[in-house]
């Protein structure tokens, strides 16, 4: 045998080695461990976060039989504050509801011809309920869902504006961490569908003259306190220790906006 193919084989055989051992040693990568230290998710709290978000706006008049004006989009940011409460139904599960207040610039700008316009959201709420999962006791997945209200801002270069606000449902899905004995962390995506709204309502044009229906999606990040939280005591559960060193493969998926 030659060396080169010597050296081949040796190589071969440190690879097929070290995989035996990464497959044996990832088959010992999740652990029980029966007591952990628990965090404790019933109660209230409050909190912060930021977001960015997109929109859709869609006009439509029955004047026009027919007539529907879709993808008048827009993006920005927002900031958001929380007040919520949550109750521990079982060991892994919750239930909780909330109370969401943001404002930002999210906005949709057009320009034809000279004439400029913004729509801008300025202003809202949500108010929801959510359902919660342990995962550990100290990882939250959780879902909602609930009412939307949201202000809007109609401004040009023509020497007037209006507003007007719209109402609608909202649904979404997070991930929330405690990260010390009262502070979480949270990652959280919400789409938002609004109802038909009159936007000339203030004018006193009857409805169906113009009219818009809007959707949003955002994306936050946020923190919260949670009053009471280090009195979790000792988990009820068991929890696994999860190995996180090694080689991974995945997936994704997403959503963006251009203009």
């Amino acid at each position: 045998m030659t060396s080169k193919r010597l050296a081949k084989s040796l190589l071969l055989g440190a690879v097929s080695v070290l995989a035996l051992g990464s497959v044996a040693h990832a088959a010992d990568a999740v652990v029980p461990v029966v007591e952990t230290s628990a965090f404790n998710w019933s109660g209230i709290y409050v909190g912060f976060g930021v977001g960015a978000g997109a929109n859709v706006h869609e006009l439509s008049s029955d004047l026009v039989p027919g007539f529907s004006f879709n993808g008048i989009g827009g993006e920005g940011v927002y900031g958001e504050l929380t007040v919520g409460y949550d109750y521990m139904v079982s060991p892994r599960f919750l239930i909780g509801g909330l109370l969401d207040a943001h404002a930002g610039n999210i906005e949709t700008t057009l320009d034809v011809a000279g004439f400029d316009a913004s729509v801008r959201e300025t202003y809202g709420f949500d108010a929801g309920l959510r359902l919660g999962y342990l995962f550990t006791p100290n990882t939250l997945g959780y879902v909602l869902g609930g009412y939307s209200w949201q202000k809007y801002k109609f401004d040009t270069n023509a020497g007037f504006d209006f507003d007007w606000d719209q109402s609608g449902y909202f649904v979404g899905a997070g991930v929330e961490t405690a990260i010390n004995s009262n502070w979480t962390i949270k990652s959280e995506y919400r789409y938002t569908r609004f109802g038909t709204e009159n936007i000339l309502s203030e004018f006193d044009i009857p409805d169906g003259v113009l009219d818009t229906d809007t959707s949003r999606h955002t994306f936050q990040v946020a923190a919260n306190y949670r009053f009471g939280a280090q009195n979790g005591g000792v988990a009820s559960f068991e929890a696994p220790a999860y190995n996180w060193t090694g080689f991974y493969v995945g997936g994704a998926a997403g959503a963006g906006a251009s203009v």
